[in-house]
């Protein structure tokens, strides 16, 4: 079990720290579990570090897994698409107690911090940023047989729940489901995207906000010369379908958006949309930016560029399905804007050459096919 006195037993193990540290009094150990054991081990000179290790056997699993994904671009698996600019460093890993070493981004915060820290405004060169490095990501598909393949999203089944679900699921969820059933043709859409599925790249499969920190704008992270953003938390990276990592960034602005409009029995639903804290169109310039850098550092013909649009906001609403899920894990009866989640999704499975502009604000390329 990884404790604060095994985290600095481990760090002068592995030679990350030396004994003298410890003696000036520089160095504070601070427990930030939540799934996953962490501490950080913070030095007020020099490296700081993220130590990482699961509770359970499944969630020491997903540890190595991450573990290999950093190794695997250290040791040059991504090398021609340089996505190592976007991550944290990686230091170490053991396997006798799976404890996982790596860079500690001190005062970094996530995208969505950043986003409702600037008041809704989604800074359009970390947009940039974002889809240089998921372009970059995809890039890498050298050694993908040795990562493990993909599942389709077990949401894109959600309609036929398999019996195990019923044990856990909400009264919310269970209300959910039933609502998504009383759709075929909602169901068929997701069922389709379920078929196409492909493991054709290597894949993050948890992009959100909440997963790309921003490192401060000091003069220790300038001096480096990289990139703002950096990409964590790879437990589930495998070889899978480049549009649903890119289907789950669109998702989280349009989260963002439904999450802000005030729903109540009283407001007719064209004027809650109005209303709305965070205008879908005030997020249009960094959509933008960052599907044009995507698609820029992906090198995609303007066909390509289509093809991969329309499919990926077909996995954005699917994306969506699965936040309200989540959301809902632990009421009694879905919300108003958790509804508003499923209608956006059921409307943008039906039309998504119509939502990528209409939505999202990206254009089409003209004559492009789909």
């Amino acid at each position: 079990m990884l404790t604060r006195q095994k985290a600095i037993h481990h760090l002068l193990t592995h030679r990350l720290l030396e004994e003298k540290h410890i003696v000036n009094g520089n160095i504070s150990v601070l427990d930030v579990t939540r799934r996953n054991l962490n501490f950080q081990v913070i030095r007020e000179q020099g490296r700081s570090y993220l130590l990482k290790a699961g509770k359970s056997a499944e969630e020491k699993e997903l540890t190595a897994q991450e573990a290999f994904l950093y190794r695997y671009f250290q040791q040059g698996g991504g090398k021609d698409s340089g996505m190592e600019v976007y991550l944290p460093r990686y230091y170490s890993y053991d396997d006798a107690d799976g404890i996982l070493v790596i860079e500690l981004l001190r005062g970094a915060s996530t995208l969505g911090d950043t986003f409702y820290r600037q008041k809704g405004r989604f800074p359009v060169q970390l947009a940039r940023e974002a889809g240089d490095a998921l372009g970059r990501l995809h890039l890498c598909r050298n050694g993908l047989d040795l990562l493990p393949k993909s599942d389709p999203p077990w949401i894109l089944k959600l309609h036929q729940p398999a019996q195990s679900i019923y044990h856990g699921i909400s009264s919310a969820n269970l209300r959910l489901v039933k609502i998504m059933q009383r759709f075929p043709a909602f169901c068929d859409a997701l069922e389709l995207l379920h078929r196409e599925w492909t493991t054709d790249t290597l894949i993050h499969q948890d992009v959100k906000w909440d997963n790309f920190l921003v490192v401060p704008d000091d003069k220790d992270f300038i001096a480096q010369k990289r990139p703002a953003l950096r990409l964590i938390d790879w437990e589930l990276a495998a070889s899978g379908d480049s549009c649903w990592d890119v289907g789950s960034m669109f998702s989280s602005f349009l989260s963002a958006w439904l999450h802000s409009i005030p729903i109540t029995g009283d407001t007719p639903p064209e004027r809650a949309l109005q209303l709305a804290k965070h205008p879908i169109h005030t997020m249009h310039p960094a959509l933008r930016a960052f599907w044009q850098a995507y698609c820029k550092r992906m090198g995609l013909t303007e066909a390509e560029q289509d093809r991969k649009l329309i499919r990926s906001v077909r996995y954005a609403a699917a994306r969506l399905v699965l936040s309200a899920y989540e959301a809902m894990q632990s009421s009694i009866e879905p919300t108003g804007n958790m509804i508003c989640f499923l209608q956006m999704s059921a409307n943008m499975l039906q039309r998504p050459e119509q939502a990528a502009v209409q939505v999202l604000g990206i254009p089409r390329k003209a004559g492009a096919a789909r």
